[in-house]
């Protein structure tokens, strides 16, 4: 099928002699087609001609208007000069935070040709406010609305001013330009070299554009060819919305070149419902293979896709061309320039002015790509790990550059980031370039052409900004960024390929009148196309319909019909969207344009397929597979027997494995840790530690006086609480600030529960006694036969603290959390099953614990030199949210040697299965497990679910 740049070249060649071609004028809607025009239109003929001059409508206006549009800082730069004769108080920071949507409403104020722009800034005065809102003469406007109709007052001046300044320089604003045509269409014209115009595939004309173009063809020296079907302009449908209105105005020449297309020619659809990006950029490699080196375009509405489809699609083709350039907001280096404003502008001051950073940005930056080659390269890997460590240990919420000297590191280039620059932006424009210059070194040998590139881009930025600022002194940090931000934001990095490659990367707007037999659109999303971005504007909807300037709903159709005129010539046309709720996604739906093709244009056009492909996986997904069986090779079951002798079951351990094998095997024996985080404010791990070592402090002092504890002695450990608890926040939790906020009220909360403590032992008091031990751990290595085979299996219990009272030894464990009586409750028949459950793991801990003490009686010198013989041995729980219960273990009927039965029986349950080759680790049963467990993101299960 014909390509619609084929039929419109064929149409000009048709019209005009080769000698008459030099004098034709050619506009386009882009310079992509401009590019594909030319080469249809050199195919035309065996004999060589002097092309037509060719131009996108852009290019096309600024030439004709002999202005030079001046860029985007000196832009602003010229308006903000312009404010401050108006209010002298105005700051660059202020007047940045506000200056793109004003420099856009002038362009659109001038593109839509608003007859007198100052009724449009009256319009929003108070004055007309009052008559608008049919309010009283003498109603009292707040100081808000004041400042608002103010500043319309001095956007109309400045407007004014604006295009007189610039029109003397002979520069302006691309929507100057538009207007000047528009206004002085018949004098340009009149010294135009060409004889004659085409417009070829415009559409959704601005009243500029409208109006340049209506009077040329009056003029009878403009002609149009458009890009149009039936479907959408002989129907209701929003495609067609602007066009519908140019056909039957008759005031842009005979019409011709509709086709019948969309409802007529044979297209297959494909709809593709995918579950990440990842795998969406997989599907689309495929379907290039599948295209087999036809014309295919990828249609991309997700600027973060392209550098995904660029790593990606090499591997399946070479022949490709990317015809947008690649935003430089995606660059690592741009991320690094954000990291480094977020530092500066939010961190506090050291007393030596250097800076003291939230450790979450810190983190950030020096695992941070291109910061981190550097430091890898600086300090070496060990170096490097070792300092993320020893911060998370120490639980570091600021850093400094004291700490990092302080781990024996020095780096030059993170001076950049602990400067305080105090808008000092010269010093900041230096080291910025250092920075670079030795990131392109680390790139130089990677051959990363693409950040080589972005840094290439920063660092001309740079450039000009630096000797622009050198004449404004009033700019500081805050307008800095905001103003190179901007800038940066407008920055593509062009490709290098072949323009007409089979296979074309793009987004929507560069797809304007280009034809391809495949199409696929990635991220085919509510919210992508049509988009739900709107654009930010101090014009009110109502002033904007009242004075003709372009609407939401406007931008709506153009897209429609930009989506409509893609598919009028292909005929495999591929959708693929994100599944409501997918990676990076939330809950948008996908596109309303794939539900048009399946309720609307399916009825209309008999040789419309339509499919909904399966996507087979190749491999296994844990993250989507029901069923995780980890087997046990031998390689693993060697594993497990080291871990058995060396590090042994703990109470916690034991379990991990009795709650869930695979909990187990992934948090025991594989090691695989949560990322620690650190936080301003205290966990509940946090608060429970905090009692723990204020309660070992305080009883370190009853071990190191080995006298009695009388209730005197209760009484002053009652006093010395507060002075322990201090020292212990400085010595373990020194990056929590518990003088203010949430940790304040952490302190006074843990205050209070260890004085209840001690308070109800002076209420429970009957007799004297020693503490023996603190934080005492216990070891038992026992050996268990597995199918005729030793297998050495080590125990290991930490009791929190060991008591010697007249007639019994009490293992006390502490609990932050409520336990309750009935946790603890227990019959002597059936107990060796009952100490598997679920429900009974602080039973399982405290009879663990008996049995460590009772197997370590004699051979501990702690316990063999003041124990009595035969004493009982009795575990207890003091829990602090019910500190009155008592939670002393009932061991009537429980003798040393069932305790020790009880215990080994179920070492030996546990290890034989551990053991077994034929059961597999895997997911528990049992869903209250898994509700706040480190790995149900993994395995996709909760309690709920």
């Amino acid at each position: 099928m014909e390509s619609f740049l084929k039929q419109a070249a064929e149409i000009v060649f048709k019209n005009h002699d080769l000698s008459e071609l030099k004098n034709i004028q050619i506009i386009l809607p882009s310079r992509r087609a401009v590019y594909f025009f030319k080469h249809e239109i050199a195919a035309l003929s065996e004999k060589p001609f002097l092309a037509p001059k060719i131009h996108s409508i852009d290019d096309f206006i600024i030439k004709l208007s002999g202005l030079e549009v001046l860029d985007s800082i000196h832009l602003y730069f010229e308006i903000f000069e312009l404010f401050l004769a108006f209010d002298s108080t105005l700051t660059f920071e202020k007047f940045m935070s506000w200056a793109q949507i004003l420099v856009k409403d002038f362009e659109n104020i001038d593109q839509a040709l608003v007859e007198n722009p100052h009724l449009l800034f009256r319009y929003m005065s108070e004055a007309q406010a009052i008559e608008r809102w049919e309010l009283e003469s003498d109603f009292d406007f707040s100081n808000t609305s004041l400042n608002y109709f103010d500043f319309f007052d001095k956007v109309s001046q400045v407007y004014e001013k604006l295009k007189f300044q610039l029109l003397k320089n002979n520069t302006c604003y691309k929507g100057m330009a538009y207007r000047k045509v528009a206004e002085e269409i018949d004098f340009l014209i009149k010294d135009s070299p060409c004889t004659f115009f085409y417009f070829i595939g415009l559409n959704a004309l601005s009243n500029a554009e409208e109006q340049i173009v209506r009077q040329m063809v009056k003029l009878n020296v403009a002609d149009c060819i458009w890009d149009t079907d039936n479907y959408y302009v002989n129907s209701e449908n929003k495609a067609g919305k602007k066009l519908r209105n140019y056909k039957f105005s008759k005031k842009f020449g005979t019409w011709t070149n509709q086709s019948n297309l969309l409802k007529t020619s044979k297209k297959d659809f494909k709809v593709f419902s995918v579950q990440n990006e990842t795998l969406q950029t997989d599907i689309v490699s495929n379907l290039i293979l599948e295209s087999n080196q036809k014309s295919h375009v990828i249609v991309v509405l997700n600027e973060n896709q392209f550098k995904p489809l660029l790593l990606n699609i090499p591997q399946v083709t070479n022949d490709f061309n990317v015809s947008v350039g690649l935003p430089i907001t995606t660059s690592d280096f741009f991320s690094l320039l954000n990291l480094f404003f977020e530092i500066q502008i939010n961190s506090s001051l050291e007393t030596d002015k250097t800076l003291n950073i939230h450790n979450k940005p810190f983190f950030k930056l020096i695992e941070h790509p291109q910061i981190k080659k550097l430091l890898l390269l600086e300090w070496g890997e060990k170096k490097y790990k070792s300092l993320k460590f020893e911060l998370l240990k120490e639980n570091v919420v600021f850093v400094n550059q004291k700490k990092i000297l302080g781990k024996g590191l020095t780096v030059s280039f993170l001076d950049l980031f602990f400067t305080d620059f105090e808008d000092n932006l010269n010093l900041i424009f230096q080291k910025w370039r250092d920075l670079a210059s030795q990131i392109v070194d680390v790139l130089s040998t990677q051959n990363d052409e693409i950040e080589y590139a972005f840094i290439s881009i920063l660092l001309n930025k740079l450039n000009l900004l630096e000797d622009i600022f050198l004449k404004h002194k009033e700019i500081n940090l805050k307008s800095f960024k905001s103003l190179l931000l901007d800038v940066l934001k407008a920055e593509n990095v062009p490709f290098t390929g072949e323009t007409a490659a089979k296979v074309q990367i793009m987004s929507m707007l560069e797809t304007r009148c280009l034809d391809f037999e495949y199409v696929s659109i990635v991220s085919f999303n509510e919210g992508n196309l049509p988009s739900n971005q709107k654009s930010k504007s101090f014009i009110p909807f109502d002033a904007a319909e009242i004075f003709k300037m372009p609407l939401y709903s406007d931008q709506d159709a153009i897209m429609a019909y930009h989506f409509y005129r893609l598919l009028q010539r292909a005929s495999h046309i591929n959708f693929l969207y994100l599944k409501p709720g997918a990676e990076c996604l939330g809950s948008k739906e996908k596109s309303r344009f794939i539900t048009q093709i399946e309720e609307e244009l399916t009825k209309y056009n008999e040789n419309v397929s339509l499919e909904y492909p399966e996507i087979e996986f190749s491999g296994k997904n844990i993250a989507q597979n029901d069923e995780i069986n980890i087997e046990k090779t031998e390689e693993l079951l060697i594993k497990i027997k080291f871990f058995l002798k060396n590090k042994g079951f703990s109470t916690s351990s034991l379990n991990d494995y009795l709650d869930c094998s695979l909990k187990f095997f992934w948090n025991r024996v594989e090691k695989i840790r949560k990322i620690e985080e650190i936080s301003d404010t205290m966990g509940t791990d946090v608060f429970g530690n905090m009692i723990h070592y204020t309660l070992e402090e305080l009883d370190k002092l009853l071990i190191i006086n080995k006298t009695p504890v009388k209730k005197e002695t209760l009484q002053e450990l009652i006093i010395r609480v507060p002075e322990i608890l201090e020292k212990v926040i400085a010595n373990k939790f020194s990056g929590f600030e518990t003088s203010t906020g949430l940790n304040s009220i952490f302190k006074e909360i843990a205050l209070k529960i260890i004085i209840d403590f001690f308070k109800s032992q002076l209420v429970n008091f009957n007799e004297t006694f020693l503490v023996l031990a603190t934080e005492k751990q216990f070891e038992q290595l026992l050996t268990i036969k597995i199918e005729e085979n030793d297998i050495e299996v080590k125990l290991v219990g930490i009791a929190d603290r060991v008591e010697l009272h007249e007639n019994k030894l009490m293992i006390i464990d502490y609990k932050t959390g409520k336990v309750e009586a009935s946790e603890l409750n227990f019959k002597i028949n059936g107990l060796g099953e009952v100490l598997k459950n679920f429900e009974k793991k602080k039973l399982r801990q405290l009879l663990i614990y008996r049995y460590l003490v009772l197997n370590n009686l004699e051979s501990n010198p702690i316990f063999s030199s003041i124990i009595k013989p035969n004493i009982a041995v009795v575990p207890k729980i003091y829990s602090f949210r019910n500190i009155h219960t008592d939670l002393e273990l009932d061991i009537e009927g429980l003798d040393r040697d069932l305790n020790v039965y009880l215990i080994e029986s179920l070492l030996s349950d546990v290890v034989s299965n551990l053991l077994n080759k034929d059961i597999p680790f895997t997911k528990t049963e049992n869903r209250k497990v898994c509700e706040f467990c480190d790995f149900n993101s993994v395995c996709k299960r909760s309690e709920k679910n």
